[in-house]
């Protein structure tokens, strides 16, 4: 992920395709600005549901509840979901 700042949230949400309220989220804080990082969301420190099938994810970046957009650009790239090394 390139993020313009260090210390924004960046919440993943992965949901059920059939149904929505099947989900799970977790938020990690960017660490390095204006450059690329690899971010690591641990499912298992929120206890996901392993025995639905989650096909759907819904990033967020600079995520705070009830703060509009101040339209900074992120990137991200290369996505990938299985067991921590």
């Amino acid at each position: 992920m390139f993020s313009p700042a260090a210390g924004i949230i960046v919440k993943l949400k992965v949901e059920n395709a059939a149904d929505g309220n099947i989900a799970s989220e977790v938020d990690v804080l960017t660490t390095a600005a204006n450059a690329w990082e690899s971010l690591n969301f641990d499912f298992s420190t929120v206890g996901i549901d392993t025995s639905f099938e989650y096909s759907k994810a819904i990033i967020f970046f600079d995520f705070v509840v009830d703060k509009p957009g101040d339209g900074a650009t992120y990137y991200w790239d290369d996505l990938q979901f299985g067991a921590a090394p």
